[in-house]
């Protein structure tokens, strides 16, 4: 294709993670509550400033949010948490099992597993669930003690257990270890304990949540769009959408999915920020925006690289690629 100004518009492979019609993720958090207390976590800093509140989401609204992620692209990543922990919610199970009787191809929660008993197990398995990522952080009950304040190593562990034991074929259960100064020494025997149990291993760089936890990756050399505001779609308990997923603060507010859609929301606030990223003009971000370095917890793929390359915006590429949704599978 050849664009206005001569040059020829290069050519874009299927990526599902880059998507101008609507995001590759959808976070629905459908509890914000938590029982633990984590070091590496905002929440008591946030509920304390107020920013963060407590509460469940409300029947309609879960179900608005499913009908839209059915309607407009079963093939998008469901969620089913944010910041709070999911499986303190007695809804959960359900709302996971409307949603694959829909045809949503992918459902997933992140939990701390601390309360991964025979009964959620099962309940687990039961509603269709796809996708489980547990987060451990350690190896040992000792340092665990130190990061999951609250939580208890080796329940989490016998709770991992008894799913991988039941859950069959269908669930992929995958343990998580965030990285952080406290618990970094113990990186290799967690690998090495989960992977001789041929358990799936997701290692989470070091985060700041947006500046809330110390320096991890001071420079701003090679700067590139980041990837959270371009593939992930987080909704709190009320309905907010913040401005992208490390903002604990919702320091600035986007959209609101009781009186809007997600698809509205993504291609008009969203996009006006995703634009900013994509054509470089980093300086135009706002404040927190620009200082943060969580970017580069996350690689871009090869067509976000591309986009950059060509500094072509999200509107300009749904333009270039018109097929993007049939490729999709957008109704």
């Amino acid at each position: 294709m050849t664009q206005t100004d001569g040059t020829i518009q290069p050519e874009f492979d299927y990526d599902s993670r880059v998507n101008p019609y609507f995001p590759h993720q959808v976070l629905m958090e459908t509890t914000s509550a938590c029982q633990l207390r984590c070091k590496m976590c905002a929440r008591e800093s946030a509920l304390q400033k107020g920013t963060l509140k407590v509460g469940n989401m409300e029947d309609w609204l879960a179900q608005k949010i499913i009908d839209e992620v059915a309607a407009v692209n079963k093939k998008t990543r469901f969620w089913f948490c944010f910041f709070g922990e999911p499986t303190i919610s007695k809804k959960i199970w359900q709302r996971i099992q409307t949603a694959k009787t829909k045809g949503i191809e992918t459902t997933v929660i992140n939990t701390n597993g601390n309360l991964l008993t025979p009964s959620i197990c099962d309940q687990i398995i039961a509603c269709g669930l796809d996708e489980i990522y547990v987060g451990l952080d350690a190896a040992t009950s000792e340092t665990y003690a130190q990061v999951r304040i609250r939580g208890h190593y080796d329940k989490v562990v016998e709770g991992v257990r008894y799913l991988l034991k039941h859950k069959g074929d269908h669930l992929k259960v995958t343990v998580q270890f965030g990285v952080y100064e406290e618990n970094e020494h113990e990186l290799d025997a967690f690998k090495k304990y989960w992977q001789d149990l041929d358990v799936p291993v997701f290692i989470r760089p070091k985060l700041t949540w947006l500046g809330y936890l110390s320096e991890h990756n001071p420079s701003h050399e090679n700067r590139y769009p980041c990837p959270w505001i371009l593939d992930s779609f987080p909704i709190y308990y009320n309905g907010l959408v913040p401005y992208c997923i490390c903002d604990w603060d919702n320091r600035m507010p986007v959209g609101d999915i009781k009186k809007q859609s997600i698809t509205e929301v993504w291609q008009t606030s969203y996009r006006k920020w995703q634009d900013l990223h994509l054509s470089g003009k980093f300086g135009e971000l706002p404040p927190f925006c620009q200082q943060c370095r969580d970017w580069q917890a996350k690689k871009p793929g090869e067509t976000l690289k591309k986009l950059y390359s060509q500094k072509l915006r999200f509107g300009e590429f749904a333009m270039a690629k018109p097929d993007y949704i049939r490729t999709q599978n957008f109704n």
